[in-house]
């Protein structure tokens, strides 16, 4: 491990602890970390040099790792508003990482009960056989607001099938002023982007009211421009009016 990770620094405020956790072979990966944190995570897992890597579901994602079981502490998941079950979309994304072909012949997928029914399940344990014990037993509920899960849970999540995509297209001045920057009519290029996009019909035309809408503001801005059509060849009907560099942001 430590000749894997010879010339990375390990300058960052937390980068101590994440080669401290990596040279006993722990990895930590998830978004909030720096890129080449988690690029050495990734290539040390593949490299079979990781016992345990902590994770969010971004480790499932895209990265060939070779895992044969797969953790879950929870069945729950905080998406930025509130705290919801796992989809069975997250959810089989997640555990799909257990058993990797060519490496394993099988996976394993454990998921953990809630804290409290652990708690309870111990003390029920401890009292079997005494009913004067199982009496005066005090269990601990849940914490206020808590989204629990079950048996039934993770179960049910395992014969889920997957939730259907929801289209996030949205029309925007970056995305308006990149379709005219390229060659071509980029009014038809947008029209065309609207028309093929995975939107419903109603939504279709929402969008084609906003990309005018837009289209309105950057010309009295004196950003876009209309060409006159001066040639057979169907040349462009719009431009930039003026020179904008490749990584322009608007925000």
């Amino acid at each position: 491990i430590k000749d894997a990770m010879a010339g990375v620094k390990f300058s960052s405020p937390y980068g101590k602890d994440v080669k401290k956790y990596l040279a006993h072979g722990i990895g930590l990966h998830h978004a909030g970390m720096l890129p080449k944190y988690r690029v050495l995570v990734e290539r040390l897992a593949q490299q079979g040099l990781l016992k345990l890597i902590c994770g969010t579901d971004t480790l499932g994602v895209g990265v060939n790792v070779p895992i044969r079981t797969v953790l879950l502490s929870r069945l729950t998941e905080y998406s930025g508003d509130r705290v919801a079950v796992l989809t069975a979309r997250d959810f089989h994304q997640i555990v799909g990482r257990a058993g990797r072909k060519g490496f394993d012949d099988i996976g394993y997928v454990v998921a953990q009960a809630p804290e409290h029914v652990v708690e309870n399940a111990k003390l029920e344990a401890k009292a079997a056989g005494d009913d004067k014990k199982r009496r005066k037993l005090v269990k601990k509920r849940a914490p206020e607001g808590f989204v629990g899960w079950s048996a039934e849970t993770f179960e049910r999540l395992q014969k889920a099938a997957p939730e259907p995509l929801v289209s996030r297209f949205e029309v925007g001045h970056g995305m308006l002023l990149q379709v005219l920057q390229r060659p071509g009519d980029g009014c038809h290029a947008m029209q065309k982007l609207i028309a093929e996009s995975h939107e419903p019909p109603v939504a279709k035309v929402r969008h084609r009211q906003r990309a005018w809408h837009l289209f309105r503001s950057l010309r009295e801005r004196g950003i876009v421009e209309i060409v006159p059509p001066t040639r057979r060849d169907g040349g462009p009907k719009l431009r930039l009016k003026v020179d904008l560099q490749e990584d322009f942001s608007l925000n």
